[in-house]
């Protein structure tokens, strides 16, 4: 038997909140003075040779040059002292392996013994996976090897993987042994949402914001060592941050998660907020306590200030959880382009010159909050690529990513604990489909895979037209497009995609194709038929609808030099014609509301009022005595408009006569259960202007403190 030695073992410890990385691990002196060159020479890594901090990736070394020998039979590194064989672990290349050698097997090794730790395996793990192509490898090129050798290096490759695998056990294990299982607490138990929280009072006290049973955001603080939880007495504000004074940011708004509101001050002990600035949604503190960086909503816009006041960027997409370095030279965020649908974005960063830099790839399925890791070195962030099961990320100023861990469901990252302690939100997120075909009808529930997000009703109201994302896809589409009859058969799968509308026939679905930079129109068949692209343009489209005659279709998007505007163009063909001016706005979730005779658009201006804009010739018509807001909904064929305004629980729809301005409440749709309810992010109006459907969004959710992880 043979004892593999991959080197001395350290003591590892804790990184402080000063140090440079915060996956380093400082060495503990125990019988050695502090950077005291330890190891066998020639077995050692260039991290140890320096005597600077060593992780598993030195181990890995190691095992590349055991691993070197065992094929060679020579030792990969040589000197005729210790110094020389230092000297050449530091800056010379090992000897080229045999040409006979498994490619496979050579870049294995070669790998394991790169200088740099970065560009080695980054664990036991990685070694292991990359095991798997050393079995089925035969030497490259056309020469011919001689039997007896053959059967040296087949025995070679046994070996070699034999060694590897109790090498990966080894340090796997070692490694494991010392870095404690990371603790997850829940901090809250009442039913309801939560949107936000941070630490305060050095990290000892949790101040958060959420909507229980169904009632108004309120303020509420409690403690991990106690479920109970104190309210501060302060109802319809939002946490957005907490100063290192214990100051409170809040959002002062009657309205639901992610409303706009009036940025207030208030100390976290209690008393009245202080108003600072309007049409606030997202703000944070500097580490001075006395700063604050905002994001203010204009007209079709988004901009970020610091302090208050001051631009550094502007989007016409969104911007999510701006936070303040610690040493307050960057502000991360959330990065949303213009009209995704959710969750949807990349972190990026601005300095304060308001240079942006994006550090992450678009992440389609999950991403809301960003937080700075103590030390400022790095941003923390739950992120999924596609569906809502998440993971726990980090990536450095410099956009060096890092997988932390993989999380069991939708979490987020609200805040990070001097002491390296991560609060966390856990939410479930669901989607439930009503419809009612008359205002003296029965609502009925056709959710289908409980992410049930509408985008139609069939003309003859037979039928929803809806998309369904999250886990339940399964194969990693961003959407994907469903049909289900409204008497409650089973829905049917129509393809990839985010749908939009179903023609005049019946026979088609126009649909968003897969959610890239710019995003294209397709046609997905709601029975025989193929899918095919309708658009092959550089604009980025978000909504779309069908004229009456289902010969064009009027969409809205936007393309480089412009804002959004509203576009015509043929199914069968031909380029897209603006419209409309850059004034005006649009929301994902809501429709295209075209006149019955195919003629006009009802479109929602950047000044809050409704213009009828003719798709040919003509002059555009604003809608009389109406106020700011409202959103059309659909032109009914008495020549009146269903219009409503976003952000309202119930939703109360108007119908409104497009001649006079005269209004008159038509609907008012909400569901009967309110508990964790966030809003209601799309509604409909048949063709028929009788029958509704919604999407109602429910968000149940808790706070979790999370121990161990970094």
């Amino acid at each position: 038997m043979k004892i593999l030695d991959f080197g001395l073992a350290k003591h590892a410890a804790m990184k402080p909140a000063g140090a440079s990385h915060p996956t380093e691990l400082a060495t503990q002196p125990i019988e050695t003075n502090p950077g005291l060159v330890l190891g066998t020479a020639g077995y050692m890594s260039p991290e140890q040779v320096r005597g600077q901090v060593a992780d598993a990736r030195s181990d890995l070394f190691s095992l590349g040059v055991v691993l070197y020998e065992m094929v060679s039979g020579k030792r990969a590194f040589t000197g005729e002292s210790g110094v020389e064989l230092m000297n050449a672990i530091l800056k010379q290349e090992p000897p080229e392996l045999d040409a006979a050698l498994p490619p496979a097997l050579d870049r294995m090794i070669r790998r394991c013994l790169e200088k740099k730790p970065e560009e080695r395996f980054q664990s036991a793990l990685d070694l292991a996976f990359a095991l798997e192509s050393i079995s089925g490898t035969t030497s490259s090129g056309t020469q011919r090897i001689p039997e007896k050798r053959q059967r040296r290096y087949a025995w070679t490759i046994v070996l070699v993987a034999g060694a590897c695998l109790l090498a990966v056990a080894f340090i796997a294990g070692r490694r494991t042994s010392r870095t404690p299982s990371p603790s997850f607490q829940r901090v809250t138990f009442r039913r309801g949402v939560i949107d936000n929280g941070r630490f305060a009072n050095g990290g000892r006290t949790i101040a958060y914001s959420a909507a229980f049973d169904g009632n108004p955001f309120r303020i509420y603080s409690t403690q991990a060592e106690s479920p109970e939880s104190r309210d501060l007495g302060l109802a319809n504000a939002h946490l957005l941050g907490v100063s290192s004074s214990d100051e409170m940011a809040l959002a002062l708004t009657p309205g639901l998660m992610f409303a706009t509101g009036t940025l207030a001050r208030a100390p976290i002990s209690g008393g009245t907020p202080r108003a600072v600035a309007d049409d606030i949604t997202a703000a944070d503190w500097a580490s001075d306590g006395q700063r604050l960086a905002v994001v203010r909503a204009k007209p079709g816009f988004q901009q970020l200030e610091f302090p208050v006041g001051n631009i550094l960027y502007q989007t016409t997409g969104s911007i999510v959880s701006p936070r303040i370095s610690p040493k307050g030279d960057l502000i991360a965020f959330v990065d949303g382009p213009l009209g995704a649908t959710g969750a949807i974005g990349s972190v990026a960063t601005v300095d304060t010159k308001g240079n942006k830099k994006t550090l992450t790839q678009l992440w389609l399925g999950w991403i809301e909050e960003v937080a700075w890791s103590p030390s400022g070195d790095e941003i923390l962030f739950a992120a999924a690529a596609h569906g809502d099961t998440t993971s726990l990320y980090a990536v450095n100023r410099s956009g060096r990513q890092r997988s932390i861990t993989h999380l069991p469901g939708a979490f987020d990252v609200l805040d990070v604990a001097p002491d390296g302690r991560l609060l966390m939100s856990h939410a479930v997120v669901s989607l439930s489909l009503f419809y009612r075909p008359a205002i003296d009808s029965k609502e009925t529930d056709l959710y289908w895979h409980d992410f049930s997000s509408l985008s139609d009703i069939s003309r003859d109201g037979k039928a929803l037209l809806f998309a369904e994302a999250g886990d339940a896809t399964r194969r990693g589409e961003d959407f994907v497009s469903y049909l289900r009859g409204t008497d409650a058969s089973p829905a049917v799968r129509l393809g990839n995609g985010y749908p939009l509308e179903l023609s005049p026939d019946g026979k088609w679905a126009v649909a968003l194709g897969p959610m890239r930079a710019p995003s294209q129109l397709v046609l997905l068949p709601t029975g025989t038929g193929e899918a095919r692209p309708l658009t092959h343009d550089g604009i980025h489209h978000q909504g779309a609808a069908w004229t009456p005659d289902g010969k064009r279709i009027v969409f809205v998007g936007n393309e480089p030099g412009h804002r959004i505007r509203y576009y015509v163009q043929g199914v069968d063909g031909g380029p897209p014609r603006a419209i409309t001016p850059d004034d005006v706005t649009f929301n994902s979730f809501d429709p295209v509301a075209i006149s019955p005779d195919g003629k006009s658009v009802a479109v929602a201006g950047l000044d809050g009022k409704i213009v009828l804009y003719p798709l040919d010739d003509g002059t555009p018509g604003a809608v009389p005595k109406l106020e700011n807001g409202l959103v059309p909904l659909r032109w009914c064929k008495d020549n009146s408009l269903m219009v409503y305004q976003p952000g309202d629980l119930p939703v109360k729809i108007h119908r409104v006569d497009l001649e006079t301005g005269e209004q008159s409440l038509w609907r008012e749709l909400a569901p009967a259960s309110r508990t964790a309810l966030i809003g209601i992010p799309s509604t409909r109006v048949g063709a028929d202007c009788r029958s509704s459907a919604y999407s109602a969004q429910y968000f149940p959710s808790e706070l979790w403190l999370v121990d161990g992880l970094r």
